[in-house]
């Protein structure tokens, strides 16, 4: 496999270029979905670092080079032969389009919503994710959620309203950045579970497709608002600590992308926001106690307390539908 410089046209190239059969067995879902929390929970502080602490405005930019950075990467691999590649074409570049483009919003407003909102705020935030998920998953995939998961997601809801109902109006484009990112990546997910099951891509083949249709679209918005211009000419551009910052950035945003898209697959979305869950409420609390603190406002509290608890109560209605479903039908995981 050493020196494989081919890239292959054949869906076959699942197993060997995630290393996992079609089946994946217990350890390789928990082993996914642990790399996916461990890295989405790090780059939430290190993006907050580079658009805060460094105060640099160009998440437009970021993204573009995390982009960038990823291709390069998957291709070095691929030529190494350590993972196959689908070929790009414009049949398989139509198939993943739509994900494509709600992948470029979901990073680029996520990024932008870290500016405005605190880590705690940011990760209540994007827990109506489940929300999405939910309705998507229902409109999309014809899955029936259990009242409890209703309630839980009910209660996450009531705990964004009532963590978010005095800060509105000094953060307000934090908050609709935040939604918009949020209706993104619910989309992009389920978007990519379908496709990873219906078109049996690999994890890195959906990985590269989506980061060659993404790119045309991040650049053309990049030249547009002129934000290629002024990044260059920020101040801090050849402060070495900056420079280690921001590709630190990059790379997290590489790994992030495969994690993602990783745990998605060889699990489902559902599974991927559960993750979410649990690492949200980790950062919650670590964030509380970074970048300036949060103040401890009688809403903020309740509001954060009450999303937290709809969230574990999410994770278990999630978990006890999950063991239900098995004890139904073993071949379906949802």
């Amino acid at each position: 496999m050493k020196h494989n410089h081919v890239e292959s046209n054949q869906s076959s190239d699942v197993e060997t270029d995630t290393g996992f059969s079609k089946t994946h067995s217990s350890t390789v879902c928990f082993l996914a979905a642990l790399f996916y929390g461990v890295i989405s929970g790090s780059i939430a502080f290190v993006n907050k670092s580079v658009m805060t602490t460094y105060a640099f405005p160009h998440p437009i930019v970021l993204v573009l080079v995390q982009m960038i950075l990823t291709l390069l990467i998957l291709k070095l691999l691929h030529y190494l032969g350590y993972i196959q590649l689908t070929t790009y074409t414009i049949e398989n570049g139509k198939k993943l389009l739509v994900p494509a483009l709600c992948y470029a919003v979901n990073t680029t407003f996520a990024i932008s919503a870290l500016t405005d909102l605190n880590i705690p705020m940011y990760t209540v935030m994007k827990r109506l994710g489940l929300l999405m998920n939910l309705i998507l998953s229902i409109v999309l995939l014809s899955k029936i959620p259990s009242k409890m998961v209703c309630f839980s997601i009910a209660l996450i809801i009531a705990g964004c309203i009532v963590a978010g109902i005095n800060d509105l109006s000094s953060h307000v484009f934090g908050y609709i950045n935040a939604l918009i990112s949020v209706v993104s990546q619910s989309i992009y997910l389920t978007l990519v579970e379908r496709t990873g099951a219906r078109t049996e891509f690999s994890t890195s083949s959906i990985l590269y497709l989506n980061t060659i249709n993404c790119l045309p679209f991040q650049l053309i918005i990049a030249l547009i608002t002129g934000d290629i211009r002024s990044a260059s000419m920020y101040p801090r551009l050849h402060d070495w600590r900056f420079q280690m910052l921001f590709f630190s950035a990059a790379g997290m945003g590489c790994l992030l992308n495969y994690s993602l898209f990783l745990c998605t697959t060889v699990n489902s979305a559902v599974t991927t926001s559960i993750v979410g869950v649990i690492k949200g409420l980790i950062t919650t609390i670590i964030g509380f106690f970074t970048f300036g603190g949060v103040p401890a406002t009688a809403f903020t509290v309740a509001g954060v307390s009450i999303n937290t608890v709809g969230a574990l109560l999410y994770t278990y209605a999630k978990y006890k539908d999950k063991v239900t479903t098995k004890s139904d039908s073993p071949s379906n995981n949802i």
